[in-house]
């Protein structure tokens, strides 16, 4: 697989100290995935857009999976918990399925952590 750059975010600052809205106009037609901001005003809409978009990145792709955990891997349960969106526990014996909403990246470190786990589609 060969390595691609990551994705870059255009900010467009200090939104709030424009005349009108031309230049954010003319800047958006260039580059429509950019994200006009107010470094000033944490209640701007590109805020919370901003954080959308890095928290997406973040996650990457989320998927439904059933993952099953030995219970004596704790560790792996806990950062599933907390990491994930937790659907439904099944406790089999010595191991836990749970049904998850998890993001790719993050099953993805969980696994170069080492954890104990198999994942399938759910």
């Amino acid at each position: 697989m060969a390595w691609t750059p990551p994705r870059r975010i255009l900010l467009l600052n200090k939104i709030d100290r424009l005349k009108d809205n031309r230049e954010v106009l003319i800047w958006k037609g260039r580059v429509p995935e950019s994200i006009a901001i107010s470094g000033r005003d944490l209640s701007h809409p590109g805020h919370a857009e901003l954080r959308e978009r890095v928290r997406a990145a973040a996650q990457g792709t989320i998927e439904e999976l059933l993952i099953t955990v030995p219970l004596s891997d704790s560790k792996t349960i806990h950062t599933i918990e907390n990491r994930s969106q937790v659907l439904a526990r099944d406790y089999n014996g010595d191991s836990v399925t749970l049904r998850t909403r998890i993001g790719k990246r993050q099953l993805d470190q969980l696994r170069s952590a080492g954890a104990r786990m198999t994942a399938s589609p759910a």
